[in-house]
């Protein structure tokens, strides 16, 4: 590894979901969820104290495969420098027009928070599996093994999000308009909003909803938009795209 020099390390992981459909396809490895759920932190962890054994002035990158389009273009990038349809919708295209202007880190391109809720659904219609839907087709989870992995989703989802905040230089966290014109925004966000404020990185806020941003958004935020196409105008006019820089973009 120390004659390869390499510029940067990327840890690529996926939903324990795809990878459980991906070993059942292709490979015959004897698994359970929880088996899968740690080997991921661990390659994550094994990843990092390779590069602090070798340098640790060169950057570790947590990367997801993707959870509905495959983030090859990131990766090239990178090696080169709900249920609400209406708002999935809204969070798409602000997905979208981000991509161009930076290398961006989702953390909906690694979604599995919806598991739990999932298995207390099955469990209360007395099912022993609960149903998904992975790499463009359906299957069936055990249902005592998406409750053993309950806890380690949390703690994940808690720690790579934080995680991807800190290998960002800027923070852009778009919060869409509910119906009613609130804001679909969880303390989660405002924790996170938080963190990147405190790290020190740029923070930038696209607010649509008609109830204004409360006050934990309002002081961590650099600036806060409107709409992403003054988000656009703004990063345009002060050259962010120029400067490359990795932003860990925020869907809700």
């Amino acid at each position: 590894m120390r004659q390869l020099n390499a510029d940067m390390y990327i840890c690529l992981i996926d939903g324990v979901v795809a990878l459980h459909m991906r070993l059942v396809d292709e490979h015959a490895v004897e698994h359970t969820l929880k088996d899968l759920i740690v080997w991921r932190e661990e390659e994550i962890i094994g990843t990092e104290m390779l590069c602090k054994g070798l340098n640790e002035t060169i950057p570790v990158y947590c990367l997801a495969r993707g959870a509905e389009e495959e983030t090859t273009e990131t990766f090239y990038e990178m090696t080169a420098v709900v249920d609400m349809e209406n708002v999935k919708r809204e969070i798409d295209e602000f997905r979208r027009s981000m991509a161009p202007l930076f290398i961006c880190f989702d953390p909906g391109d690694l979604e599995e928070s919806y598991l739990p809720q999932r298995a207390r659904l099955a469990s209360e219609k007395g099912l022993d599996y609960v149903e998904v839907t992975a790499l463009g087709r359906k299957a069936r989870l055990d249902l005592h093994e998406v409750r053993q992995i309950e806890r380690d989703i949390n703690s994940q989802t808690y720690a790579r999000d934080f995680m991807l905040i800190d290998q960002s230089d800027m923070i852009i966290s778009f919060v869409p308009s509910l119906a009613d014109g609130r804001a679909a925004i969880s303390s989660g966000v405002e924790r996170e909003l938080q963190h990147a404020h405190e790290a020190a990185k740029e923070v930038y806020v696209i607010w649509t909803a008609r109830q204004g941003p409360s006050v934990f958004v309002t002081q961590t935020a650099t600036e806060v938009f409107t709409s992403t196409a003054g988000a656009l105008e703004f990063f345009t006019k002060n050259d962010c795209a120029q400067r490359r820089q990795t932003p860990k973009v925020k869907r809700l």
